[in-house]
């Protein structure tokens, strides 16, 4: 096991989303440090603020509902408002009342979310300190990530990056880093991106954030793909749902093949593909992932082999593990 020592200048933790979304407003004030850069960043900003919005807020709504367990299981008030309310929602929501405990278990759940982001935080510095000048970067998608690409901004090296998402596209934009399209490029040295879970044999469930597509495209095109993730995304055994997307075209008869299948209410993806999630059984993600594979009509799903994954950097409070992941 590897271990990273706590940056010392590291920002200290807030308890709001680390993600900060450009509004239209930034489209004059941003400096664009790489020749082209200017270009790319402005000519896409304005019509990526509000689908980064959508994506910013998925991830938030994702990190509310990991930490909702530990509220149940460490008791407290009772009844879904209090939920809410221990997630973060306004406590007007819940009748007078039913929430006597609403405060506490507010307290408890932004610890939880504290701890986590920590753990975030120091895998994505870990990850940012492979990055060398010259490089040509994958950036993911997702909470984790979020904290990546401001890591690296501060480093300001000469690298170019190719963004999954208009959500990462923003945020690398606004950090100062040089993103291009994936258009005249054939490979990556090094992409970095999140995932919702990592089994021990190295298998990970993405697409959480509903970017597993381009997420495993560019993933296979990257000499070394190496996945951030905070401790609890670790698991002994893949669950869950697994996220699809899928054409629209002849949506019905995949949703017959495979069954178990429940759409998202959610937009297309940026390529147009209808967002999903699998919620059958897991048990075996190999024979699974050639399910997937072998049907008409799926895109893309959320299961990433052990064999394109390089390594996992899992924090572990102010600390990182290394795990090398063995093909």
């Amino acid at each position: 096991m590897t271990t990273f020592k706590k940056d010392p200048t590291a920002s200290p933790r807030t308890a709001q989303p680390t993600m900060r979304i450009p509004s239209t407003g930034d489209l004059a004030l941003t400096p664009a440090r790489h020749s082209g850069q200017r270009y790319l960043c402005l000519h896409r900003r304005l019509r990526t603020v509000a689908s980064a919005r959508v994506h910013a807020g998925v991830a938030h709504a994702e990190n509310r509902s990991t930490v909702l367990p530990e509220v149940r299981q460490r008791g407290g008030a009772t009844g879904p408002h209090c939920h809410l309310i221990a997630a973060g929602f306004p406590t007007g929501t819940a009748p007078s009342g039913v929430c006597t405990d609403a405060s506490a278990n507010h307290a408890k759940v932004e610890g939880v979310s504290a701890e986590i982001d920590q753990e975030k935080r120091a895998s994505a510095r870990a990850a940012a300190a492979m990055v060398e000048a010259g490089m040509v970067l994958g950036l993911g998608t997702g909470t984790t990530v979020a904290f990546l690409v401001p890591a690296l901004g501060e480093r300001h090296l000469d690298v170019t990056s190719v963004a999954t998402s208009p959500a990462t596209e923003s945020a690398a934009c606004a950090s100062g880093l040089k993103v291009v399209p994936f258009e005249g490029i054939d490979r990556l040295d090094l992409a970095i991106d999140g995932s919702d879970q990592v089994d021990p044999q190295g298998w990970l469930v993405k697409g959480g954030g509903g970017a597993h597509t381009r997420e495993k495209i560019v993933a296979a095109a990257a000499d070394r793909f190496v996945v951030i993730v905070s401790s609890n995304k670790v698991v002994d055994r893949l669950r869950p749902p697994v996220p699809l997307e899928l054409m629209a075209f002849g949506l019905d008869v995949v949703r017959r093949v495979i069954p178990g299948i429940e759409l998202r209410r959610a937009p297309l993806s940026p390529d147009g593909g209808v967002l999903a999630d699998y919620h059958g059984e897991v048990d075996d993600p190999e024979r699974l992932s050639a399910l997937f594979d072998a049907t008409p009509g799926v895109v893309a799903h959320g299961l990433f082999p052990p064999t394109m994954v390089s390594a996992v950097l899992i924090g572990r409070g102010d600390q990182v593990e290394e795990r090398p992941i063995n093909h």
